[in-house]
Parts: structure tokens; C-alpha cells; sequence
């Protein structure tokens, strides 16, 4: 049995918890369900912690609560031709691989995943304003989890979601050199506004 590396974006098949359920204080998913990794937190141990998004053939209520994937992509996953959705407004949380990750079928017993989605979908996932760094701060734990320290964990997340594109880069660093380049410009000009003002100041209120 070889289990894939948690890299985002990676569909695998979960046990999911729903944020429902979760309240109602089950512990366990009733189903196993595809699911996206859409965050990996290297921990200083050497141990993964990963969120996962489900993926539901109901609709969602709104549009910013799912994200619907292309047939052809789930053809490409093997996934049946039904309507389905990566729903983003809830996420599970777990130590990988935990005691919920399933094979993909029973004629594939050692295989865990699916495949990858396209990064279309992960730029179309970050667009909702209800996605990312909102489901992760209401993540349902599926294991005991510790604190996790910005400053001892590595994260990895989409490359969709986190590297700018290189014109806004550009951009950006432009911007940088011109703030450092008139900056000086703009201290002499208010030291010149200071002396100017100054004498008449103390002049003002000589008695």
C-alpha cells in the first residue's frame, strides 16, 4: 500500500465530516466521499496536517458556496458524469493520512486518489467570498489536534491561490523602487517647510 503525497489540489477519497454533523456531535462522516486537499502545514515533527473540501452532487443554496466541476474533468478523475460541486465554505482537518482515507474503488484497492483538478479551479475557488482562509477558521478537527505555530510549520498552498502572476509582480516591485527613490525627495522637502516655518512661528509668539 503506498499512500500519495498531500499536495493541494490532489483529490482523494475521505470519510468527510459534515460542519453539520460535526455539531450534532458525530464524530465520524457517513460516507466516503472525493475530496480536495486544498492545504498542507508541514509540522517541525515531520507530520502533515491537511484540509480537505468535499465533494457533493447537491447543489449548493448560493453560488459562492460551491464551485461546479467540468465534465470532462471528472471524466478525467474517473468520477461518475452527475453534476457535482467542490464546496467551499467548510473544510475538514486531520493528520495525513489519519484512519479515513479509503482506496478509490475496490478493483483498486492500493490506489488512494484520484488525480488533480485544474488550477482554473483553484483560481475560480479563491474568487468566492466565502472560501480559503474563512473555511479554515471554521474547520471541523477529525483528530486531536495541537496549536500550530505560524513560525514552526511550512505551508503549502495551491499555486493558483498563492503566487502572483508575474506582471502584478512586476508591478509591485516597481512600485517598491519608486516609494524608496522619493522618499528622500520628500524628507528634504519637509525639513526645507520646517525651517521656513519656524522662524515666524517663534516669531509669532514673542510678547
Amino acid at each position: 500500500m503506498s499512500l500519495p503525497i498531500p499536495e493541494p489540489g490532489l483529490v482523494v477519497r475521505y470519510g468527510y465530516l459534515w460542519r453539520s454533523e460535526h455539531k450534532r456531535g458525530q464524530e465520524e462522516g457517513l460516507k466516503d466521499r472525493p475530496c480536495v486537499i486544498v492545504l498542507t502545514v508541514r509540522q517541525e515533527t515531520g507530520r502533515s496536517v491537511v484540509l480537505v473540501a468535499p465533494i457533493t452532487h447537491a447543489p449548493p443554496k448560493t453560488s459562492d458556496e460551491a464551485v461546479e466541476i467540468p465534465l470532462q474533468t471528472k471524466q478525467r478523475l474517473g468520477l461518475d458524469d452527475a453534476r457535482s460541486w467542490v464546496v467551499v465554505n467548510e473544510v475538514n482537518r486531520f493528520f495525513w493520512p489519519g484512519t479515513d482515507i479509503s482506496p478509490v474503488s475496490r478493483d483498486t484497492p492500493g490506489r488512494f486518489d484520484y488525480g488533480f483538478l485544474p488550477p482554473f479551479l483553484f483560481r475560480e475557488t479563491k474568487r468566492r467570498p466565502r472560501s480559503s482562509a474563512t473555511a479554515a477558521r471554521s474547520a471541523a478537527p477529525r483528530t486531536s489536534m495541537a496549536p500550530i505555530a505560524a513560525s514552526s510549520a511550512k505551508r503549502t498552498w495551491p499555486r493558483a491561490w498563492a503566487a502572483p502572476s508575474p506582471r502584478s509582480a512586476f508591478r509591485s516591485a516597481a512600485a517598491a523602487r519608486r516609494r524608496n527613490a522619493s522618499r528622500p525627495t520628500k524628507d528634504r522637502r519637509r525639513s526645507k517647510r520646517a525651517s521656513a516655518f519656524a522662524p515666524a512661528s517663534r516669531a509669532a509668539f514673542r510678547y
